[in-house]
């Protein structure tokens, strides 16, 4: 129950202050996280829909930029004035920016398949037809060192294999989309287990929810009490003072009455659900003048009820920012504490979109000849990362650890 006293202060001060019970303060908490939900529900949905309108045909248009530049690359690949190394390169090129296209979770599906059988028929058409005779081993051993890097060492094929596939191009081509598509299903695959957000944004609040789940099901003997609640004299007189203030056809108004029958509809569910809460809730809304007095007991018991509600309440504003659905990703990517914040990501994005398009159409108009394919090859070897130093380095470290392990005495690392 509430008390009013007396604040200290200036002689003459008799300015009341409110002291709220245990209850009416946790009542008040809730009413705020509620309100904070709703809001942020709102916010989560304005947002959605601004992408829907603003952020996601540029997205599209991206991937649709992406694989204009990946269909210029392509017929590169047959011209035979380009060294190994340069085909490996631009092949590697065109892998790289397939994996951008396909992973862009807004990048249409059939356009990611029409991409890859593309891709699957360009590297067909590096192989011509051969008859049998005129094969000869260097052909086999060029093939052998081919298949082992497409398919990653993962597969072995004899001489005669090689061989029968130099005079069928057709049946490696079938063989090369099959594993393909099946390395596409795994990294499919292994993006939804490891990703749970836009962009490869992880959830970290998976072990938040989940320490709240395990405190739940840890406490068996609050959830019998706040079940027994149920049994006891007082709610069943809450449940039947409602029932009896918001009874329909104690109402002449049409609209009312429609109104109270809306209202006895959730009141009756919450009583067949033992939904002691939404009792509480509306006993507390319609009956404000009786929420304070409740016996001792009882709102200790309420109080209990309010804090498992006050949990239930941060969880579920944790699920609404972090779950795997689209709008929460969309939050994760764009969502700020401020309106002006949400813009200014929101525009550096749309930004780096459209510079991308721009520099690949740049690049689709000035990259005509091989002889200026190559110079790009070049460039992209060029800026590769040197790992030949950090490799010297690792294999001094093991070597270092490995002296150590034997003589039992690790103290100083290299690195």
């Amino acid at each position: 129950m509430s008390t009013i006293t007396i604040a200290p202060g200036a002689p003459g001060n008799t300015k009341p202050k409110v002291e709220l019970s245990p209850f009416a303060k946790k009542w008040a908490q809730i009413e705020k996280k509620q309100k904070r939900n709703d809001n942020f529900k709102v916010k989560l949905e304005a947002l959605y829909a601004r992408f829907q309108n603003d952020i996601l045909p540029i997205e599209q248009q991206w991937c649709e930029s992406m694989a204009q530049q990946i269909r210029h690359l392509m017929p590169f690949l047959k011209r035979k004035s380009l060294a190994k190394w340069q085909r490996e390169e631009l092949q590697m090129w065109i892998e790289e920016t397939l994996d951008d296209v396909c992973g862009n979770p807004f990048c249409p599906p059939d356009l990611m398949q029409v991409l890859r059988t593309q891709y699957n028929d360009a590297m067909g058409a590096m192989f011509v037809k051969r008859d049998e005779e005129d094969i000869d081993e260097l052909e086999i051993e060029e093939l052998r060192e081919f298949v082992e890097e497409f398919f990653l060492s993962e597969k072995q094929f004899s001489d005669e294999q090689l061989a029968a596939f130099l005079c069928d191009p057709a049946s490696l081509q079938q063989l090369m989309t099959a594993f393909m598509e099946e390395k596409a299903q795994d990294a499919e695959d292994e993006y939804d287990e490891e990703n749970q957000g836009f962009f490869g944004q992880n959830n970290p609040h998976d072990d938040d929810e989940f320490e709240f789940e395990q405190h739940q099901q840890s406490s068996p003997s609050r959830a019998d009490k706040l079940k027994s609640m149920f049994n006891a004299s007082e709610i069943n007189k809450i449940y039947k003072a409602l029932a009896n203030r918001l009874h329909p056809d104690k109402e002449i108004n049409p609209q009312l009455k429609a109104y109270k029958s809306e209202l006895m509809g959730q009141l009756a569910k919450a009583k067949k659900d033992n939904d002691a809460f939404t009792i509480i809730q509306m006993y507390q809304q319609h009956m404000p003048e009786k929420a304070s007095e409740f016996s001792p007991d009882m709102s200790q018991s309420m109080v209990q009820l309010l804090n498992v509600k006050l949990h239930e309440l941060d969880a579920e504003m944790t699920r609404l920012k972090m779950r795997d659905g689209m709008p929460s990703m969309i939050w994760q990517k764009f969502g700020a504490p401020g309106k002006n914040k949400i813009e200014q990501k929101i525009s550096a994005h749309i930004k780096g979109l459209r510079g991308s398009q721009r520099s690949i159409a740049k690049f689709i108009k000035g990259v005509t000849t091989v002889k200026i394919m190559k110079d790009c090859l070049a460039e992209r070897y060029d800026d590769r990362p040197e790992l030949a130093g950090d490799m010297d380095e690792l294999f001094d470290a093991l070597n270092f650890f490995a002296g150590e392990m034997e003589t039992g005495d690790i103290k100083d690392c290299p690195f």
